[in-house]
């Protein structure tokens, strides 16, 4: 669906009848699908100005250009993650252009102890090292009964000091009526669609440092600058966005 709001061209008529119903309920989607797109940019742009040369990607999703692997500093480390099948068969249009530290692989990100060995497979992923955990426009589609906090927390935990970890987030507290809406559609479609409030998103970064602003709502204006992440320009969207970092002897879970 999210390719269709965005008016890609990877996307089936059951992508495109359901997007359709949902843009009925929350025209807005599309507003706020943008400022994901726009919000990742400029968050990939400060960590690699920061130094970080390794990036995982979660939900890579269809290739949209510019993909993360075309955003960062040229010798990174990008391994891009998806559970859709359908998804990674169209990797070869992602990977054009790529290096050969570029990889996609097919895991679940709930399922933690494959994600990790998918990425020692590829050996793309040096944990000793700090690297940037991308998880943008992906945590609202998966249930509490999946144990999101735990499988993302885990895989912080191997995770060096100066890491960091990125998010985009639909919001259950902005626009209220029209995000029920949206969840109780996706429902009946059986799709997947699980918005937080802010203390739930909050939760996700465990202790680590918020960096700039932390977690704000996304803009809906064209960020220019990192300073501008995640920054209210007069109208909230439901979808909050930020990022945090992990600092020395910090954000391990008891």
């Amino acid at each position: 669906m999210q390719d269709y709001i965005l008016e890609g061209n990877n996307h089936y008529k059951v992508d495109r009848s359901a997007a359709k119903d949902i843009l009925h309920v929350f025209p807005e989607m599309k507003t706020a699908e943008n400022a994901n797109v726009m919000y990742k940019k400029c968050a990939l742009q400060h960590l690699s100005s920061c130094g970080i040369r390794q990036f995982i990607d979660v939900g890579m999703g269809f290739s949209r250009s510019p993909n993360l692997h075309e955003v960062v500093h040229p010798d990174s480390s990008v391994i891009y993650i998806d559970n859709d099948p359908i998804v990674l068969s169209y990797s070869d249009d992602l990977l054009v252009g790529s290096s050969e530290s570029t990889h996609c692989v097919l895991v679940d990100v709930t399922e933690t102890d494959q994600v990790i060995a998918a990425l020692d497979t590829t050996g793309g992923v040096d944990f000793d090292q700090p690297v940037a955990l991308c998880l943008h426009a992906v945590l609202h589609l998966v249930s509490g009964e999946r144990d999101p906090y735990g499988s993302v927390g885990r895989l912080m935990d191997r995770m060096a000091p100066g890491s960091y970890v990125s998010l985009t987030h639909y919001a259950s507290d902005i626009d209220v009526e029209s995000l029920a809406a949206v969840a109780g559609l996706c429902e009946k479609l059986d799709t997947p669609f699980y918005p937080r409030t802010l203390d739930q998103v909050l939760r996700f970064f465990q202790d680590w440092e918020p960096v700039l602003r932390g977690v704000d709502v996304a803009s809906v204006a064209h960020e220019r600058s990192v300073e501008d992440l995640a920054w209210t320009m007069g109208r909230h969207i439901p979808l909050y966005a930020g990022m945090a970092r992990k600092v020395e002897n910090g954000g391990k879970r008891s």
